[in-house]
């Protein structure tokens, strides 16, 4: 039985649309990715913090993804994200993410994964170190790998 997520671990729900799907009406592999980076940007929305104003002095584009797949996500069906950071570098950080549903009680995993970003500047795209504002998000919700994996191998 899977457990509420701990507090330092961000919990939303969201449903699969129709135009994320395919013929099937599965949802395309590379929307799980979509549905990652949506979570992470409500979860530093739920902080106050807003990308508006700062998107003109850096970004923080993902340069690396990772989807572990379990189980089919159908179209239009409700579906939980759990998402925590796992690592905070100097340039860069880590958010960890897990799709499930949860029909009566019954939770099954449907993926998981991390996306990596890199903080960059706005106008020369270079590297710069992670702004302090943002860091104060991601401490919120910042844990250990093994407090992540622990969370997921409920779900296995």
């Amino acid at each position: 039985m899977v457990k509420t997520p701990p507090s330092d671990i961000f919990t939303s729900s969201s449903f699969s649309r129709f135009s994320d799907g395919d013929p099937a009406d599965i949802v395309y592999f590379a929307n799980h990715s979509m549905y990652f980076d949506e979570a992470f940007i409500l979860m530093s929305q739920q902080q106050n913090y807003s990308w508006k104003d700062r998107k003109e002095i850096y970004l923080i584009p993902i340069v690396e993804q990772n989807t572990n797949f379990k189980y089919p996500l159908a179209v239009n069906q409700k579906f939980i994200i759990s998402t925590a950071i796992t690592h905070i570098g100097s340039r860069s950080f880590r958010s960890n993410h897990a799709i499930y549903t949860d029909i009566d009680g019954n939770y099954k995993l449907i993926s998981y994964g991390y996306l990596n970003r890199v903080s960059v500047d706005a106008k020369s795209f270079k590297p710069i170190e992670v702004p302090a504002e943002l860091k104060l998000i991601l401490q919120n919700y910042h844990i250990t790998s093994e407090k992540w994996d622990n969370f997921i191998s409920q779900f296995l």
